[in-house]
């Protein structure tokens, strides 16, 4: 097997356990936390994140880049290694002494100080992580196979120790020490690739292309992390438990929605720089297809079915969110597409200032639409912004999209994914009120309205994509 196949195996496997990892423990979790204790912890976590990527200065991006260019020599690359691992360390002291105040002085963080000083350790942990050396290294083989050890070992922990209500502490806990345990792992496996040095280091040269991706990173979590640190601050924090509940389904539909995009990516990067135009427009037309095709049915299929993933997936105390996920919906379309005017095209095209700027537009709406929608909706008005502030910045990646390629989406393959998605409410209707197992009763819908969905697709709007891919299952079984 080549290096490349090998790669897209590992990452595969990878991606497949950040799905799959949170879809066995948040039901558990979500059951015997609640929402006042997934809130306190997505409260807690969304303060975190934000700090980690302030502290971060975009060197898990620009390292991988930087290490990749080494790869051959190995001095220059412990120079490197060792210049960006003490801007990281130097920038996480400087903004935990900050974290440090907010949380210790701030009335409602103070609350949470015990969940706020494991958070702060966490911090510190993302310094030593590393992993934008072994991604650069293209070390998948280690990155997966360790990644899959402590998840599981997560998994198993939370099982055994977060039994009642009160074990908040103890989740939160399990997660910041397997987090060590994987850094530590990291710290021994990387002698095998640098040396860490402290004489003769340049840290200067790294701050101007460090300063773009930082400051990318920080427009895009504004309106992708801190709604959920404001809703908690203007809010009860078990309105951001089934504010985090919604979200999480949201991102699980998302993760798979935009597979196809991030592999496309290169080819089209290598297309763009070429002027291989003809190849743009075919990769973009069957990204948009794809994006139609899946995006449309899982936005509907969402909005329909909400009630029930809701059950399922976080239980009955959650039930608030259920209205929040149905408004949500929307988004997972939205950022589908959004996905293939930035990522697919801004991106490779090198416009990433066009990208910038619809990301700071739409930094402004979530943060005015936040503030005046929350007071009054709480957790409604968060998932409201959350829709509008996606499709403002799909709004002008459409617009400058424009400016780099002529490309004309087919617009009407989303009516006909509308038109095909018609079956769900009737089959939804039919098969909630049969006396089976809820779990049963979930599945089978589903089956029923994707089997319904993809016959309407083939059959009546006669949908090029599934045609290719029913030639392709028919070659690979020796049909044709």
């Amino acid at each position: 097997m080549s290096n490349i196949k090998r790669n897209a195996v590992y990452n595969t496997l990878l991606s497949l356990s950040q799905v799959l990892v949170p879809v066995i423990v948040f039901p558990y979790v979500s059951r015997v936390l609640g929402p006042k204790g997934i809130g306190d912890i997505g409260f807690v976590d969304s303060f975190l994140q934000f700090a980690v990527l302030l502290a971060a200065l975009g060197i898990p991006i620009y390292g991988v880049r930087e290490i990749a260019k080494t790869r051959h020599d190995h001095l220059r690359r412990s120079g490197l290694f060792s210049e960006l691992l003490l801007l990281h360390f130097l920038s996480t002291f400087l903004i935990s002494i900050f974290y440090w105040a907010l949380f210790t002085f701030h009335p409602k963080l103070a609350i949470h100080h015990e969940l706020f000083v494991i958070s702060l350790g966490m911090m510190y942990m993302q310094v030593f992580m590393i992993e934008w050396l072994f991604q650069g290294m293209e070390a998948f083989s280690f990155i997966t196979k360790r990644a899959l050890v402590f998840r599981l070992l997560s998994v198993v922990l939370i099982f055994l120790f977060v039994t009642e209500a009160d074990d908040t502490l103890v989740y939160f806990l399990i997660i910041f020490l397997t987090g060590v345990s994987n850094m530590i792992v990291n710290i021994i496996y990387a002698k095998r690739y640098v040396v860490l040095r402290f004489h003769g280091l340049h840290l200067a040269k790294h701050l101007k292309p460090l300063f773009y991706i930082f400051s990318f990173g920080i427009v895009v979590s504004f309106y992708t992390v801190l709604d959920t640190a404001l809703l908690g601050l203007m809010r009860d924090t078990s309105e951001v438990g089934y504010y985090s509940a919604a979200t999480r389904v949201v991102k699980l539909v998302l993760t798979v929605l935009t597979a196809f995009i991030l592999v496309a990516i290169p080819r089209l990067s290598v297309s763009f720089n070429s002027g291989d135009l003809s190849v743009v427009q075919r990769l973009l037309g069957k990204s948009f297809g794809y994006i139609a095709l899946i995006g449309v049915p899982a936005a509907i299929g969402l909005m329909v079915y909400a009630k029930d993933l809701i059950m399922l997936f976080a239980g009955p105390e959650f039930t608030p969110a259920v209205t929040a996920l149905q408004i949500m919906t929307a988004s997972v379309l939205i950022v589908g597409l959004s996905n293939v005017f930035g990522m697919q095209i801004l991106n490779p095209s090198n416009n990433e200032r066009l990208f910038f700027k619809a990301a700071l537009v739409g930094m402004f709406v979530s943060l005015t639409f936040n503030l005046i929608l929350i007071p009054y909706f709480g957790l409604y008005g968060t998932a409201i912004t959350n829709v509008i502030t996606e499709l403002a910045v799909l709004v002008l990646l459409i617009i400058y999209s424009a400016r780099v390629i002529d490309f004309k989406p087919e617009w009407l393959k989303i009516g006909e994914a509308l038109l095909s998605c018609a079956p769900f409410i009737p089959i939804s209707m039919l098969i909630r009120p049969l006396d089976i197992h809820p779990l049963l009763g979930f599945f089978l819908a589903i089956g029923a309205s994707a089997i319904c969905y993809f016959v309407i697709q083939y059959w009546i709007f006669r949908n090029q994509l599934i045609d290719e891919l029913r030639r392709q299952v028919l070659r690979k079984i020796g049909v044709i």
